[in-house]
């Protein structure tokens, strides 16, 4: 894709595959790309790519995704949403923003309860 303007950085390859067992063979093993040059992104629309850069700019790069075409954001309260356009980010941000946090003050002279382990609360946190 595109043109070689004198620069030592290779071009991308853009493929398009019929089988879709194929696509998501190849899309779920592309962790296994990590350390190495080599990276594999979806193709999006020239909007859907504008969307996805200003949720990666609002978000951080590890709370946003694209899968098929379309675009995830992990809000701020730990909730999983999808993304059709620039108001829906909004709508997004402005319920995170109101979200009260879920840790209750706890006074100095009680003991401080036991941690909840990892994995039961990012899995409360998608239910």
């Amino acid at each position: 894709m595109g043109r070689q303007a004198g620069t030592s950085k290779p071009r991308p390859i853009l493929c398009k595959l019929r089988d879709v067992n194929l696509r998501d063979s190849i899309w779920f093993a592309k962790t296994r790309l990590k350390g190495t040059s080599i990276t594999v992104s979806e193709f999006l629309t020239k909007s859907r790519h504008r969307l996805f850069m200003y949720a990666r700019e609002k978000f951080g790069v590890n709370n946003c995704w694209s899968q098929q075409g379309l675009i995830y954001v992990l809000g701020f309260d730990g909730s999983r949403h999808r993304v059709n356009s620039m108001s829906d980010l909004d709508n997004i941000m402005q319920v995170s923003d109101n979200v009260v946090s879920p840790v209750p003050s706890v006074p100095s002279s009680s003991p401080s309860p036991s941690p909840t382990p990892k994995k039961a609360r990012r899995s409360a946190a998608r239910k």
